[in-house]
């Protein structure tokens, strides 16, 4: 990842040395992202040791076991009174009954599954107060992005919501110990919709996944209804201390950003091999670009992020001369709201997104 200094004369020893500090900030970038739940794409890596071993059976036992059919994504459906779900994976999942106990792995999808009207009995971990409160009883079977497969399989549960982009490499380790996967996306405002309306058919909560979906589907038709005229330029960076990314379009807030009203100077910046919806973050690329607004994102303490991404453009004029540096428009973003999969808050996600941008326009 780029410190975000210029570039040095290109002498050998000076080019060494930028190529050690663009190397450790690239890693520095990934194992941020890595933090980013539903945003971002990224591939689950192992868990615990326990954890790790059990995944590592998994592959072997479940050779010899009937996994989930891979069809194009369709609606669900009941094929011989069996309850017939097609997730985002395009998986065609099979049940016998309509799931009771559930286990859901981020925090989105938990915030939809409680927003129909049902309960969980695991749940990801939360660093603060847990939300929705109703679910601070369930069990705690996810640390940062990592399920573990024994906390899984203590809640006893008959399917496991889990996010594409995050959790499919634990899905056969999940399979293992009987228990059925759904996989869910939010790269957009449009997959956490589908991911409601999946969710409601999972629960038998159709209707009230309709309801839902028409109250953000209203957000987002006054959003575009009320947009400004002229797009203002906007540069949304996520990341930590030490460590800063640009989203690209095809990510969440990327998208946001564009029902918001707003232009993303990202949108050609060279994308991450790792997470695709993310960009390194130059400072070169950033001048030429010139945004009209910086917007900050983050999962961690919002004035810990801001005061490093500060300090960052003290040490480096050209970051000190751009138009909305000098005219103080930088903002950090809610973490609430951007830092992981918002679920149902989504419109409130894109209603605080362009309330920014008018606000900075002005």
């Amino acid at each position: 990842m780029s410190n975000l200094h210029t570039k040095e004369a290109p002498t050998r020893k000076k080019l060494l040395s930028a190529h050690l500090k663009r190397s450790i900030f690239m890693l520095a970038a990934v194992i941020s992202l890595s933090w980013l739940v539903g945003c971002s794409t990224g591939t689950a890596g192992t868990s615990s040791s326990n954890d790790t071993s059990q995944g590592q059976a998994a592959t072997t036992t479940t050779q010899n076991q009937p996994q989930a059919q891979t069809k194009p994504a369709s609606n669900t459906s009941a094929a011989k009174g069996k309850l017939q779900i097609t997730d985002m994976a395009g998986r065609i999942v099979e049940f016998e009954k309509v799931p009771e106990r559930i286990v859901v792995l981020t925090k989105g999808d938990l915030d939809v599954l409680y927003a129909l009207g049902g309960q969980a009995v695991g749940r990801p971990s939360f660093r603060g107060k847990v939300s929705p409160e109703a679910a601070k009883d369930a069990i705690e079977v996810v640390s940062g992005h990592q399920a573990s497969i024994e906390k899984i399989a203590l809640a006893k549960p008959d399917v496991v919501i889990a996010s594409k982009d995050v959790h499919e490499g634990q899905v056969a380790a999940i399979e293992a110990i009987q228990t059925k996967v759904i996989l869910t996306q939010a790269n957009s405002v449009q997959d956490i919709l589908k991911s409601i309306a999946l969710i409601g058919e999972l629960t038998n909560r159709k209707d009230e996944a309709v309801k839902v979906t028409a109250q953000i589907q209203s957000v987002i038709d006054t959003a575009k209804g009320t947009a400004q005229a002229k797009a203002p330029k906007a540069l949304l960076v996520y990341g930590a201390p030490g460590s800063f990314a640009a989203a690209l379009p095809t990510s969440l807030p990327g998208n946001l950003l564009e029902l918001a009203g707003g232009t993303n100077v990202a949108s050609d910046y060279p994308q991450l091999k790792q997470y695709t919806q993310y960009a390194e973050l130059s400072v070169e690329n950033v001048v030429a670009s010139n945004p009209d607004i910086i917007f900050l994102l983050t999962h961690g303490n919002p004035e810990e992020v801001k005061k490093s991404f500060t300090k960052e453009m003290e040490q480096n004029a050209a970051w000190k001369n751009l138009a909305a540096v000098r005219a103080g428009k930088i903002v950090v973003l809610p973490a609430t709201l951007f830092g992981t999969n918002p679920g149902t808050k989504v419109g409130e996600a894109l209603t605080t997104l362009q309330q920014a941008l008018k606000v900075k326009q002005q």
